[in-house]
């Protein structure tokens, strides 16, 4: 193993070809090893001892840093003149096709210690590569300032600097590489990114994950995946300061897929074997191939593959700007365990919480501390379909038991780890609004509002009370096969009906309107203009009007007893034409709605 100081004086393979260039960090040197010009440069910089070695070829004798291309870089975190031991990083660029542009980039990062268990471990290992299928240069991010690995790091709004837009896939195990049994298996394997649009961001990207088995001081990781997500902005507002807006995501777990089949080659990446003598952990520089889902049969996997669980949220308050998903919501406070407790819907606090306090659905840190919409299917029974419920055009995962939504109608909150809106997590819960399948057929038909979270239900509605002389119960509506639409059927079923709720929507307010139960509120509300907004506020401006008609009528019949009966008739006609969705008789029904009484 060579030391930094036994490369300049005591190593006859080693040759010193350049003393003297010079940087604000001291001298660098310039080596060779194997003969020829230098393919070595070691020198101090930000305060860490570097080396670099070049495997393409291209270093000139006055080069300050190694390349970006074909380059390894060595970082000694610790100071000890070893370049790979406890701490250290080591980085890998290779260009797989010789056109110039490095398509893998990895990252080897040991831990202080590694052992059995994990107290036997100390610090945060990571192997990890990054493949890019854009071609457009973009891989991991690295503060060289700081020598810090963070690939959560993003500028402005939410522009992620790792390589987390377009068309790309990384693999990764918290583990060193020298700890894993076969390192071409890794725990995200992978991590893929889509776009549907060639915009350069991604509109959909799928994790799977794999199953570590710890045995010793190694790592095994079974060539299976075992969960997996995949994720969509739908509205396809992706862009420019807004790279990363995911509006729903599915996870599918609980089955094992083989994907041992799935072998990628990694084309020149295996390391020169001439600069073997610089590593004492040469086992991630020996491969030539990963074994991961292959990313072009990801989607059809994830929707042919008959899951025991799947949950669905919903960003309702569209602040989620994370890189790979909106956080899933947990139906219990320990989602790996079928056995695990009830999350209380009522709660903000998060899993492991310092006063002991039940989690909520968003009990992961990362996730939004309020404003996500979440359901699940417990028994994997609806496949990952869809519906649009006729009570509130919304999407709604077929075969949920029940959901609940933690409503953050102003996007006022938020507070998950890594947010890159910062905006401060929510101290309690407001309004809850809580969905169940009564019937078992599939489909939510019971809705309880809880306007205040106070855990008193302030109204309820069954929609099964609302089947007609033929039996046919308003909630089983069509359901959707997102396998066979794809991104861009979703994207455009999303705004089909985006749209369509909308026009209702605006034929709501209008009625209101000439009955004076409209707010400066509605009135904002009815100017909508993104695809978004109007999936938003469509909601908000029936939903808002139905509870100041119902305020009304309950007001009135307080104060008329005479015409209790009749009042009591028309509210119950007015709710039924809501919540089965007939929104042209809601309308008329507005439009008969008692004129408030000066008071």
């Amino acid at each position: 193993m060579c030391a930094f100081p036994a490369l300049a004086d005591n190593a006859p393979d080693w040759h010193r070809t350049s003393l003297h260039s010079k940087t604000s960090d001291g001298e660098v040197l310039h080596l060779n090893i194997g003969g020829g010009g230098p393919n070595i440069i070691e020198r101090w910089w930000n305060g860490k001892r570097v080396r670099w070695l070049d495997e393409g070829g291209h270093m000139k004798p006055d080069d300050l840093r190694g390349d970006l291309v074909n380059g390894v870089l060595q970082v000694d975190m610790d100071g000890d003149g070893i370049y790979d031991g406890p701490e250290d990083i080591n980085i890998k660029w290779c260009d797989m096709d010789g056109d110039g542009i490095p398509d893998v980039q990895a990252f080897v990062i040991n831990p202080k210690t590694w052992g059995p268990t994990k107290k036997n471990q100390t610090g945060h290992p990571v192997w990890m590569i990054f493949i890019n299928h854009d071609q457009h240069g973009v891989l991991g991010w690295m503060d060289w300032q700081k020598f810090d690995f963070n690939c959560w790091d993003f500028t402005g709004t939410c522009n992620w600097l790792p390589n987390y837009h377009g068309n790309n896939d990384f693999v990764k195990t918290h583990a060193p590489a020298y700890a894993l049994t076969d390192p071409s298996i890794n725990w995200e394997n992978p991590f893929s990114f889509y776009d549907e649009e060639g915009k350069g961001v991604a509109n959909m990207a799928i994790r799977w994950c794999s199953p570590q088995l710890p045995r010793g001081t190694n790592v095994d990781i079974a060539p299976v995946v075992d969960y997996g997500f995949v994720t969509y902005d739908i509205d396809g507002n992706s862009g420019k300061d807004n790279e990363s807006s995911f509006d729903m995501t599915l996870l599918g777990t609980g089955t094992r897929v083989d994907i041992s089949h799935m072998v990628h080659p990694l084309s020149h990446f295996a390391g020169d074997p001439k600069f073997d003598s610089c590593f004492y952990h040469n086992e991630w520089r020996r491969l030539n191939e990963l074994i991961y889902m292959d990313r072009d049969k990801g989607y059809e996997t994830f929707f042919n593959t008959k899951w025991k669980f799947i949950n669905f949220v919903f960003d309702e308050d569209g602040d989620d700007h994370r890189w790979e998903r909106v956080e899933l919501l947990n139906p219990t406070t320990n989602n790996h365990n079928a056995k695990g407790l009830p999350a209380d819907i009522f709660s903000t606090a998060r899993i492991n919480n310092a006063e002991h306090l039940t989690p909520g659905l968003d009990g992961n840190p990362q996730s939004d501390s309020l404003g996500d919409r979440g359901e699940f299917d417990l028994n994997g029974s609806g496949g990952g379909k869809l519906y649009i419920g006729v009570f509130d055009r919304k999407f709604h995962l077929y075969g949920a038991k029940w959901g609940a939504w933690n409503v953050d109608k102003n996007s006022e909150f938020h507070g998950g780890v890594g947010e890159p809106t910062h905006r401060p997590t929510a101290k309690e819960v407001g309004e809850v609004v809580k969905y169940s399948d009564t019937d078992g057929d599939g489909y939510i038909d019971t809705i309880e509002y809880h306007y205040n979270g106070d855990r008193k239900t302030d109204f309820k509605v069954c929609l099964l009370d609302y089947q007609d002389k033929d039996g046919k119960i308003p909630s089983v509506v069509p359901v959707f096969d997102l396998g066979k639409l794809g991104w861009k059927g979703l994207h455009e079923l999303f705004n089909t009906n985006a749209q369509a709720a909308w026009l209702e929507a605006l034929e709501v307010y209008r009625a209101a309107w000439r009955r004076d139960l409209t707010t400066p509120d509605f009135d904002k509300m009815a100017m909508a203009s993104t695809m978004m907004q109007r999936y938003q506020n469509s909601y908000w401006i029936k939903e808002e009007v139905f509870r100041a008609i119902r305020e009304r009528l309950l007001e009135r019949i307080a104060t008329h007893p005479e015409e209790t009966n009749k009042l009591h008739a028309f509210l119950a006609n007015y709710v039924r034409a809501y919540y089965t969705g007939h929104f042209e008789e809601v309308v008329q029904l507005i439009e008969s709605v008692p004129a408030s009484e000066a008071k």
